[in-house]
Formats: structure tokens, sequence, C-alpha cells
């Protein structure tokens, strides 16, 4: 079992900011096993928790919850000989991994959740090389998408990004998004460098679907899309950005 200090980080928690989330008319449970890794806050705040005459203070939002639906495409296309080859090493098989991880992201830290539509191999009949081109993305593989879908991800293997994208994209445009096979191990940490980019990619689209300018990175080390170095975390300013209250 998890000690507190760390499931805080995907609880709904923010320990840094003593920030909770609280879905609206529900609740969020917290075990506190050693409490004593928490600082607990030093000023008033609405809601405050005491197990064992020891009061945690946390400041809570009530989020409505918000629901969005996601397709999942794997690519295919043809090598030099024009046979039909799998560009990325993920399968549909691997989706319902994929939703667990981005819905505790998601659901726990701004009550946002994400259902799937579908998850299926789409094959381009064309020799796409090794690394899949921008304009061969935007051109040939994300009208591919599920029509109907909030938002298509697209499995590729390996994708020439801008270098603020360096593992994935999204397109605000077609509502898409691409993530590389293998993540971004040097901005994400601790085993999460594919959901992490998955999940960056995810933010940006939460941030165009609430109209906030700009792209939404930020220069907040740890915390989901940093300029620096990210987690799987949301401070309160992201998760304003992403559900206000």
């Amino acid at each position: 079992m998890a000690s507190f200090a760390q499931f805080l980080q995907d609880s709904g928690v923010y320990a840094a900011q003593s920030f909770m989330i609280v879905p609206r008319g529900g609740f969020n449970l917290v075990c506190l096993r050693d409490w004593m890794a928490v600082r607990a806050a030093s000023r008033s705040l609405p809601k405050v928790s005491v197990f064992r005459n020891t009061a945690i203070k946390l400041e809570v939002a009530i989020l409505q919850r918000k629901d969005f639906t996601i397709a999942f495409r794997f690519l295919k296309h043809l090598d030099q000989s024009g046979k039909v080859i799998n560009a990325t090493k993920w399968t549909p098989d691997d989706v319902p991994w994929f939703l667990t991880r981005l819905n505790w992201v998601f659901g726990a830290q701004t009550n946002i959740f994400f259902t799937l539509v579908d998850a299926k191999w789409i094959t381009v009949q064309k020799a796409l090389g090794p690394k899949i081109s921008r304009d061969v993305f935007r051109k040939d593989i994300a009208p591919l998408k599920r029509r109907g879908a909030d938002l298509t991800c697209f499995l590729v293997g390996d994708y020439a990004a801008m270098d603020t994208e360096a593992a994935g994209e999204y397109l605000p445009d077609e509502q898409v998004f691409v993530v590389v096979d293998q993540g971004n191990p040097p901005v994400f940490d601790l085993g999460e460098a594919f959901i992490g980019v998955m999940a960056h990619e995810i933010g940006h689209f939460l941030h165009h679907k609430r109209n906030m300018p700009g792209s939404g990175h930020h220069n907040r080390s740890g915390i989901l899309l940093s300029s620096g170095m990210e987690s799987l975390s949301l401070d309160k300013q992201l998760v304003t950005n992403f559900n206000a209250w």
C-alpha cells in the first residue's frame, strides 16, 4: 500500500498548496496512514478533517463533473516492399490500461473523465517511413479520426513533432493528438514517460475546450504541461484552467 504522501500525488489533493477537489454532490476520501509526512496548512480554510486530534487543513474546490469521449487509432502502413506493417508497438488491447491511468489522473484531480468510443487499427496504403512527419500526419492520418468523438488519439510509433511538443502533438482544429511509443523519458520520470505525454496532450485539449489563451505551457516545474520537468500532478492553477469552479 502506498504511503499517504505518495497517495496524495494522485488523489485530487495537491499537498504543496494544501488544496483538494471534491466532486459536486460527492466526496474525496483520503486514508491517513502516515499523516506526519504531510505538512499541515497554517491558515484557516473551508474544510478541516480531524484524525486523532490532528487537523490537516485543505482548501476545497467543489467541481462539477465533465465527461468527454475518446477514440484510439493504431497505425499500420506499407514498408518499402509494399508489405503492411505495424507502426506502433501498442495495440487496442492496451486501451483499458490507458483509460484507467488517464481517468485516475484527470478524474481524481479535476473531476474530468473520458469514455471510450472505440479503439482499432487503421491502415494507410503508403510507405510512410520510420518517423511520421507532421505533414503526413495531418494529410493522411488525422482524417481517419473517429467522427463524433470529442478527441481521437493516434499511436504512430515515432513522430516528427515540433520542439515544444517533443513526443506528441495536439491539433486543436481537428481535436486529435498523436503520441510516440516511448513517451518522453527526459521530461517524465517515475516510469510515466508514455502516459505522461498522453496526459500532456489531453491537457492541451482541455485547455483549448475552455478557450484559454496560449498553448497551456507554463514554468511551474513538476506539474503537468510544464515547459521543464513534468509529472502527472496538477496544481490549483491547472485545475482552475481545466475545470473552473
